[in-house]
């Protein structure tokens, strides 16, 4: 318990020293903006993000820019919380504080392990929402073993809809956890354990969560995502084509990674202080199965333009949904005497905490942060020359600003910069949040390219004077690419997509995957920020 703890608390510490050193970016006033002008609740049918990011915008719309260092704390803090209730809602359970820190350090390093920003650490949006499904689950199952038939048909499907409709992507952790329950209590009747109320119950709750996952999806925001060229059934089948290649190659990604299978080391701990939720029939292939199935489900609903899902951020979090579901799966469902005995019975498995520990500290992400703990300083700098800029342009009476575009920036900063265009939406929120007409980020020469591309390519918003032209927007691309700049890998993502659904260029899966590929192998050059004087 103490080394679970002790790794817990060294990656949130970790982290929480990097977001020291962030600062607002154009995500977090534009939906601060939107709820201040549309309302909380006409943004959330809108846009789930919008909800999910509602923290972080009302903090730096309210001018609390040090929200960020206490994001990754308050976001272990409510996983743990989530774990624990979890735990304790089983019957006989004991020893759900130790279970929990186990749980807790397998999450936190599977966190890190498959995803490359602090963006997922941070708890917005998709951490802390796939928390919340846990906590509806402990809270259902704490009615069910009180017999709180108001609580349990009311309040929690209520819980479980709101949830849901926080993020489809996440609603999908929901979605297994209350199938799995469903299934659970409906096998229990052949076993001549009669529990209706029960199953009814959980089944209601699946219900609503299925619910809540479809409106979001096809809620207008979404489509708009999905369908190009405004036919969403015609994108839908493009998509899903696309993301079966894609998932496959992420599923593999997956299943070599070897922080995936380090909990396993501790299902004989865990098992041994709680009764399981363990489902008849449950074979270890079902769980790998389910697992990777989800890559192509998640690069389907979370993929941008047709649902490519090229793009690192899309890839990331089809990983992470995959390791929320496989952890969920063996801790709370599977048992099975003879394997967990076999568990025990491996060389490796009395030095389990120390692989967890090599596991955690030597996955690329921690060696990234110290990378970036070193640059971080550049970064800040940075900005705050960029705010001081805006402050004196703005007292020269300016209302079109213009600023230099960041050069340095950590990698495990999840930072969307503005564009050399303003009225981009993200230029246009910055502006409004400054108390200016318009603000605009002159690009450097290498990436100058990069950004024309983004202005042709028809998945992005228009901009004025450009025409969406899919066969410039290539062209720009492979020229960045090949140039090997800062932007080279997102140009390697940009014509991985153009290629898998044929816009702009033939479409050719087999370009589509070279340049994937490509992306992946691209490294992100080190750049040094020198201060105006």
């Amino acid at each position: 318990m103490r080394i679970a703890a002790a790794l817990s608390a060294l990656l949130v510490a970790a982290f929480c020293f990097l977001g020291i050193y962030a600062h607002p970016q154009a995500d977090d006033f534009a939906f601060a903006s939107d709820v201040i002008e549309n309302g909380f609740g006409a943004s959330q049918w809108l846009s789930g993000r919008t909800a999910n990011t509602f923290l972080v915008s009302a903090a730096c719309y309210a001018g609390i820019e040090n929200i960020y260092p206490l994001l990754p704390l308050i976001n272990a803090a409510l996983v743990f919380a989530s774990l624990f209730f979890l735990l304790r809602a089983l019957p006989n359970s004991g020893g759900a504080v130790s279970a929990s820190l186990v749980l807790l350090a397998a999450w936190l390093a599977f966190v890190p392990s498959l995803n490359e920003t602090f963006y997922w650490l941070c708890g917005m949006p998709y951490t802390w929402t796939a928390a919340v499904s846990l906590m509806c689950a402990a809270l259902l199952l704490r009615a069910l073993s009180r017999r709180e038939k108001w609580t349990a048909f009311f309040v929690l499907p209520l819980c479980v809809f709101l949830g849901g409709t926080i993020l489809e992507q996440t609603c999908i952790i929901q979605m297994l956890l209350l199938f799995c329950l469903t299934v659970r209590y409906f096998r229990m009747r052949p076993l001549g354990v009669s529990d209706s109320f029960s199953a009814l119950t959980v089944g209601t709750a699946f219900a609503a969560a299925l619910a809540a996952f479809l409106l979001m999806y096809l809620s207008p925001r979404t489509a708009a995502r999905m369908a190009v060229s405004g036919d969403l059934a015609k994108n839908f089948f493009q998509t899903a084509g696309v993301a079966v290649i894609f998932g496959a190659i992420t599923a593999v990604k997956f299943f070599i990674s070897p922080i995936v299978y380090a909990p396993l080391l501790f299902l004989p701990d865990i098992a041994q202080k709680q009764d399981p939720l363990g489902m008849p029939n449950l074979r270890a292939w079902h769980i790998v199965a389910v697992t990777a199935v989800l890559a192509p489900f998640q690069q389907a609903i979370g993929g941008w333009a047709m649902g490519a899902g090229l793009p690192a951020r899309s890839e990331s979090l089809a990983l992470w949904i995959m390791a929320a579901c496989w952890v969920s799966m063996w801790a709370f469902f599977y048992r099975n005497d003879a394997v967990i005995s076999r568990i025990r019975s491996w060389g490796i498995y009395r030095w389990r905490w120390g692989i967890l520990a090599v596991c955690l500290l030597a996955n690329p992400n921690v060696v990234q942060l110290l990378s970036d703990l070193k640059i971080a300083p550049q970064y800040n700098a940075e900005m705050r020359q960029r705010i001081l800029s805006i402050d004196e342009q703005k007292g020269e009476g300016k209302e079109d600003i213009t600023v230099a575009a960041l050069t340095v920036r950590p990698r495990l900063l999840f930072f969307s910069d503005i564009r050399p265009f303003p009225n981009d939406w993200k230029n246009h929120s910055m502006a409004k949040y400054f108390g200016v007409r318009s603000i605009t980020a002159m690009p450097t020469a290498e990436d100058e390219a990069f950004m024309l591309a983004e202005a042709y390519d028809s998945t992005f918003a228009p901009v004025d004077g450009v025409p969406k032209d899919n066969a410039k927007a290539a062209a720009l691309y492979l020229e960045t690419a090949e140039a090997g700049g800062y932007e080279s890998a997102h140009a390697c993502r940009r014509l991985s997509r153009l290629y898998a659904i044929g816009a702009g260029v033939p479409r050719n899966y087999l370009r589509a995957v070279w340049w994937l590929v490509m992306s992946q192998r691209t490294a992100v050059p080190t750049r040094t920020f020198v201060p105006k004087t």
